[in-house]
């Protein structure tokens, strides 16, 4: 089973009364583990594309699937709870909460599910970023590099 899945990906958007097609039959599949890179010109529907893929926004037709389950049609909050467990996103722009420190940033995403984060696998996940000496440090205080980490 891949861990992603599109089929036939269509995306439309209405511009000043005109219908541009940003995404015609979009199909591909990505392996558990698999790194794969999204490539092409301003305004060729990477971030639209990546947004379908992530389920930030609805196909208008075709199908996503992460792991073997749809997520065409999914109700918000399934939607969200699949997300949270299985997709990682990093944005172009850092979505961080500035008001929390690193490690509560680094934490929010299990604490959200119902998790804890251990103590060690907090200590991993920061040295992995090379964020350790940073862990209490409010988010806003973070260069434009290690926010993106």
């Amino acid at each position: 089973m891949n861990a992603l899945q599109a089929t036939d990906l269509r995306k439309s958007f209405r511009v000043e009364g005109r219908v541009i097609d940003v995404l015609r039959g979009v199909t591909l599949a990505v392996p558990e583990g698999a790194f794969h890179a999204v490539m092409g010109p301003s305004g060729a529907g990477k971030s639209t594309l990546l947004n379908l893929l992530a389920g930030l926004l609805p196909p208008d037709a075709g199908d996503v699937s992460v792991k073997g389950r749809s997520l065409v049609g999914l109700p918000d909050r399934e939607l969200t709870l699949l997300r949270r467990r299985s997709v990682g996103i990093v944005f172009q722009d850092c979505n961080l909460i500035p008001t929390l420190t690193v490690a509560q940033n680094v934490a929010l995403p299990a604490l959200l599910d119902g998790r804890d984060v251990p103590a060690e696998r907090m200590e991993t996940l920061l040295r992995l970023v090379g964020l350790t000496h940073r862990r209490d440090q409010p988010a806003d205080r973070l260069s434009g590099g290690e926010a993106q980490r």
